[in-house]
């Protein structure tokens, strides 16, 4: 009967796996070194690595990717928000800021939203500093 050689990952997962004490050598190992959460972008699909900082909360997330305004993901350094849309007109913008009355963007909640231009002005029509309408007189 002729013999089959052996995947060598097979055979370092069974001398790791029996024999701890045995490190084994070549490419296999080099892979097993080259991983997200070591400290260095070593592989293609690394964007960074911050080691144990890496954090879904953080500029390089847990899967080593950098954190971007509409990846879902709250990168507490730059965002506020992050609901994973493009849509300007709910409680997170599409640069990632908390929706707020005066951001000049209407949304839910709110009649109208002129930005700077929202005004105390009861009588002058218009948009209020809490986005409601203003009726105008006459």
């Amino acid at each position: 009967m002729p013999r089959r050689a052996v995947p060598s990952a097979l055979l370092v997962l069974a001398v790791t796996t029996c024999c701890p004490e045995v490190v084994p050598t070549g490419s296999y190992l080099d892979a097993l070194h080259e991983r997200c959460g070591n400290g260095l972008v070593d592989t293609d699909e690394e964007e960074c690595d911050d080691g144990e900082a890496n954090s879904d909360e953080a500029s390089c997330t847990a899967t080593c990717k950098l954190a971007l305004c509409g990846d879902g993901l709250v990168d507490a350094t730059r965002e506020q928000c992050d609901d994973a849309n493009l849509v300007d007109d709910d409680a997170c913008s599409n640069t990632c800021v908390l929706a707020v009355c005066g951001d000049g963007l209407v949304q839910q909640g709110e009649d109208c939203d002129l930005g700077d231009d929202n005004t105390d002005d009861v009588f002058g029509g218009g948009c209020s500093l809490t986005c409601h309408l203003i009726p105008a007189c006459g």
